[in-house]
């Protein structure tokens, strides 16, 4: 059985924001302390990783060789800032991160709010580890996105490569300027695109290590058929077709 994996949005005093509901995050009521601002962009003393957030409860298990159905959530008054790039990864230590699956440009837009996110088979096994969402918005504050979820990973595998997590718009990090205002190229997907970012490997001993090159292929996150509040546009990797015959620019992790 498939455990779902959802983003829901979040309506605040002023603009809505994004906020991962599943697994749920820590700052949720399912892993206090209750952050009430926990739909809030990195910054102003929410430091990267996971706003400096510690170590809670399991609040999910995921399975190598599956896939999680992320599902994002519609909310009245919600801003999506007209989309732009989402990643998806996993930490044994929070200090290195390896991205499962990535959406750039069309996270919240055009690709919808559903998909699938691939748990690979050579996912290290732990009765710890650490899921991440993040999301560059494409369009006002430059801004960076993170909610974290304490995870179990169910697995026979000890070791896992991938493209390490690209941060952006912080402080020491590259700053992507809003992306209706650039060329394509320019628009940050230069840095998330296949051989971009640095190729890991990490394990469940919480020793990564950096490697020359990747022995898995970074997977882009496909659109799942979950429904949401909100009829959306979903697509599928390497350009195939969708339910609205739109095609997605999407790349790999």
């Amino acid at each position: 059985m498939l455990k779902f994996l959802s983003l829901a949005l979040l309506a605040s005093s002023a603009a809505a924001h994004m906020v991962m509901s599943y697994p749920p995050p820590r700052g949720s009521k399912s892993s206090p302390p209750i952050d009430y601002d926990l739909n809030a962009p990195l910054g102003d003393g929410k430091p990267f990783p996971c706003g400096g957030k510690k170590a809670s409860k399991v609040t999910a298990t995921l399975h190598a060789g599956t896939h999680l159905n992320s599902s994002l959530l519609d909310a009245p008054g919600a801003n999506f800032h007209d989309g732009g790039h989402c990643q998806f990864a996993v930490s044994y230590d929070e200090k290195n991160w390896v991205v499962l699956a990535t959406v750039i440009r069309e996270c919240l837009r055009q690709d919808g709010l559903n998909y699938d996110i691939p748990i690979p088979i050579d996912i290290p096994q732990a009765d710890r580890a650490t899921f991440a969402w993040t999301w560059i918005n494409a369009e006002g504050n430059r801004e960076y996105y993170m909610n974290c979820a304490d995870v179990k990973i169910v697995s026979n595998s000890n070791s896992f490569s991938g493209p390490e997590l690209f941060v952006a718009n912080l402080p020491g990090y590259p700053t992507i300027p809003e992306m209706a205002l650039v060329k394509p190229a320019k628009d940050g997907r230069q840095y998330l695109t296949d051989g971009a970012r640095k190729t890991i490997t990490v394990s469940n001993g919480n020793q990564p290590t950096a490697t020359a090159k990747p022995t898995t292929k970074p997977t882009t996150a496909a659109p799942s058929t979950a429904k949401t509040t909100k009829t959306t546009k979903t697509t599928k990797s390497k350009k195939t077709k969708s339910s609205k015959t739109k095609k997605s620019k999407s790349k790999q992790a």
